[in-house]
This record gives C-alpha cells, sequence and structure tokens, in this order.
C-alpha cells in the first residue's frame, strides 16, 4: 500500500507541490473502485468531505483517513462506503447510503473509501477483499517546482 502523508491531493481540490493522484483497486476481484481519488488529510477536510458537491462521477473517490464512521447529512446524493484496515483489506462494505444517514461504526479501520453509489456492486467488493491503494501521479505547478540544481532558468 502506497498511501503516505508525503504527496497527498487536498478534497478541496486545490493544486499543490504535494498533491496527487490516488488509485485504488480491489485485489481480489481485478476491478478499480477509484482512479482519481482525494484524501481528506486535515480534520477540516473530513469534517467537510464531500458536503456541497452535487454528485460524485464515476472513478472519484474520498479517503478519510482514521475515520471509524461516517455521515452523509448536508449531502445531496447517495453514496457507497469502504471502510478498511491499515493492510488494505476491506473491512465493511455499506451501499448505496442515503443522504441523512450514518454508516455502522468500525471501530478498527484505518480509513473510509467514500466512492460514487453502485460502484461496490459493480466492482463486485466484499468485506475481506485486499484493496491497493496508490499514488500514481504527483501535480507540481510549474511555479511551485524546484530542482536540486537550483532555481529555474528564465528566459528573457
Amino acid at each position: 500500500m502506497a498511501e503516505n502523508g508525503s504527496s497527498t491531493r487536498t478534497a478541496s481540490g486545490r493544486v499543490g507541490p504535494r498533491d496527487a493522484a490516488i488509485r485504488v483497486r480491489n485485489m481480489t476481484r481485478g476491478t478499480m473502485l477509484a482512479e482519481d481519488a482525494l484524501v481528506a488529510g486535515t480534520p477540516l477536510a473530513r469534517l467537510v468531505g464531500l458536503v456541497g458537491r452535487r454528485s460524485l462521477p464515476q472513478g472519484a473517490g474520498l479517503i478519510l483517513p482514521h475515520t471509524p464512521w461516517i455521515h452523509t447529512a448536508f449531502m445531496a446524493f447517495p453514496i457507497d462506503v469502504v471502510f478498511y484496515s491499515h493492510g488494505g483489506y476491506a473491512l465493511l462494505v455499506v451501499e448505496h447510503l442515503a443522504p441523512w444517514r450514518a454508516s455502522p461504526i468500525c471501530w478498527w479501520a484505518y480509513a473510509a473509501l467514500e466512492l460514487p453509489a453502485d460502484t461496490v456492486r459493480v466492482s463486485g467488493t466484499r468485506a475481506g477483499d485486499l484493496l491497493r491503494i496508490d499514488t500514481v501521479a504527483v501535480v507540481v505547478p510549474a511555479q511551485a517546482r524546484s530542482s536540486p540544481l537550483g532555481p529555474p532558468v528564465t528566459e528573457s
């Protein structure tokens, strides 16, 4: 599992030098859960989560580290949720969690992965499946890039 705090993308979607695309695969079933997930790495990002969005596109997801349960208060659409262990095993799978509901508590969860509704059904994901979480690309704006050789040379 390649998930770590050194290169993650914030839930706000702001682009910064530490942003990354996260890919989540179900290795047991050979299916993709999210091709471009975000990590809600701060308490504020975890609190806001998906609130304010009209939908969650297919292939997207939100990883909430250190989250044993979630709620969908103030959300406009249902979601699927996969709670997984530090080793990447799915512990609890919740399908089609409607707005204004709370998930069951999964005390042993390392993180929760919020996905578009029906992703779990389509992927066949079940408790006990092994997930692989990879950082696939780091996005660094040109003005934030640095080189071990010194500052970039500007053309005059």
